[in-house]
């Protein structure tokens, strides 16, 4: 039913895998006729490792979650036990094993290629993504009690008006790692990663700011090798 709602308000549904899963563990419903195959093949793919958590009769916890549109937009942002943070330069990568939307015979694969700057970077985002993502993320960390030195992944959806200035952004997902293959590309770019890497450490990251190489295009490229995916995939 959850589905079901959000192919009609949405245009489509996501059903994920909601532990670690390299980056894999998502599957994209575009109708519904699509549910019930696109369910039994992920929670297929996971039987063993929900298995090895829950046991056979266990319940299987599984995220739900609307299609998201807009341009897809990774940030990684640096934060110092403080709270300080700064915001790398972005990047975009290419998830899906095959050309065209992600589908069934179509998964995400974790990505297999990266490429820094994303074409819609500008300051505008840059300052969108501070207010809107890192500010309330670390305030809400700091809160709880689990602030500390750590790198913040979101991956993000970003729309724009007609002269291309970002209106809004929806997270997708935030992870406390670097992006993968993202974060190649980004620190290809950086001139002074061990400085922020320092200061990220020592609690002192106000004083350290990215000095990004504005006139340089960074790509990062993965060669494939393997059995393929569980639907017959090529590898």
């Amino acid at each position: 039913s959850t589905c079901l709602q959000f192919v009609d308000r949405f245009g489509g549904a996501v059903l994920k895998y909601p532990y670690s899963a390299g980056g894999k563990g998502a599957r994209i419903i575009l109708n519904s006729w699509e549910i019930r195959d696109v369910y039994d093949t992920l929670l297929a793919d996971y039987k063993d490792t929900y298995r090895k958590q829950f046991g056979k009769k266990g319940k299987w916890p599984l995220l739900v979650e609307s299609l998201m549109s807009g341009v897809e937009i990774s940030f990684t942002i640096l934060v110092d036990g403080n709270g300080h943070f700064q915001i790398l330069p972005t990047a975009m990568d290419y998830p899906e094993r095959f050309e065209g939307p992600a589908s069934k015979n179509n998964p995400i694969t974790g990505g297999v290629g990266a490429i820094s700057p994303h074409p819609m970077e500008s300051q505008d985002l840059i300052r969108m993504a501070a207010d809107t993502i890192a500010k309330p993320l670390i305030a809400a960390m700091k809160k709880k009690g689990l602030l500390r030195p750590c790198i913040v992944y979101p991956g993000c959806f970003v729309s724009f008006d007609r002269t291309m200035k970002p209106t809004q952004i929806r997270v997708s997902e935030i992870n406390i790692r670097p992006g993968e293959p993202e974060a190649q590309p980004v620190v290809r770019r950086l001139r002074n990663l061990g400085a922020l890497v320092q200061a990220t450490l020592e609690g002192d990251l106000d004083k350290v700011k990215p000095e990004v190489r504005e006139n340089q295009i960074a790509l990062c490229l993965a060669l494939l090798t393997g059995p393929g995916g569980p639907d017959g995939q090529k590898g």
